[in-house]
């Protein structure tokens, strides 16, 4: 569908076309494509959306034509990887490790590693995979007592 929309010169003179792309949801996004097929950096943004929404496809469009799954956009400084954790989208976690997403790349916005994310967000399966990877593993949680059995716990005291 790249008749919809002319191309476009940036100003080292490269070709760039616009993509039409439709997901799964109806939602349709513009995108630019560089002749050769390189991506253009602003399409990080919709893979890092679609990441956090859980739409596995659009993220495996964008993973295949070569957007950086460990980037950090200076508007986010979060990576799609941590997004993706703390929205609690398990598959689109686990694609994107399995594509190469560094298990132990800080997200400063969430200011946590994705082995605290899964910790905080209950993704075990996710943990698991984080640390086969080569993630360092957190020390077990600790159950949190409630009000009750802190009570009975210091009158037996």
């Amino acid at each position: 569908m790249s008749w919809l929309l002319p191309e476009l010169q940036d100003r080292s003179g490269r070709d760039w076309y616009p993509i039409l792309l439709c997901t799964h949801e109806g939602q349709c996004l513009c995108l630019f494509q560089l002749q050769g097929g390189c991506m253009s950096g602003g399409n990080w943004k919709e893979m890092y959306a679609a990441a956090e929404s859980g739409d596995l496809p659009l993220v495996e469009y964008f993973v295949k034509l070569g957007v950086d799954i460990d980037y950090a956009h200076p508007e986010f400084l979060s990576t799609p990887l941590v997004a993706a954790i703390l929205a609690k989208q398990e598959e689109v976690a686990l694609y994107l490790l399995d594509a190469g997403a560094n298990p132990c790349l800080h997200s400063e916005f969430d200011a946590m590693t994705p082995v605290q994310a899964v910790r905080h967000v209950g993704l075990s399966q996710v943990e698991a995979k984080l640390v086969e990877l080569g993630a360092p593993a957190l020390p077990p949680a600790e159950v949190e007592k409630s009000w009750l059995a802190r009570m009975v716990g210091r009158l037996a005291a």
